[in-house]
Order: structure tokens, then sequence, then C-alpha cells
């Protein structure tokens, strides 16, 4: 199986930013740095895909 070396809002793994945005105080502008930030890194923004693709990953929240 090949993985994006993005993640684009067409990718599962786009929940996470979605779940980022959603957070107190996050909002759209920094879930649209978090992202800019992973697909910086192929490899990161791989193996995020590839974790979401391969369900080990199926609930994202965040912890404070």
């Amino acid at each position: 199986m090949s993985y994006s070396d993005k993640i684009t809002p067409q990718s599962p793994s786009y929940k996470l930013i979605e779940a980022f945005a959603e957070q107190n105080g996050i909002g759209k502008e920094k879930a649209q740095k978090l992202l800019e930030i992973i697909n910086s890194s192929p490899y990161l923004a791989a193996q995020i895909n590839e974790a979401f693709d391969g369900k080990h990953l199926e609930k994202i929240r965040l912890m404070t």
C-alpha cells in the first residue's frame, strides 16, 4: 500500500486537523499551521496517514 506524503482534506488523517481546530482557543488558523508543519515532513505525514489507514488511530482527542 502506498501512502501520500501530504495530508489533504480528502485524507482520513485530516480528522486530526479537524479535531485540533475544534478545541477551545485553537481555531482554523492554528490548525492550518499544524497541517503545514506536518506536511513539511513527507515522512511525518506518511506516518500519520499510515496510522489512520491502518486503523491505529480511530479516536482523536487532545490531552491537556
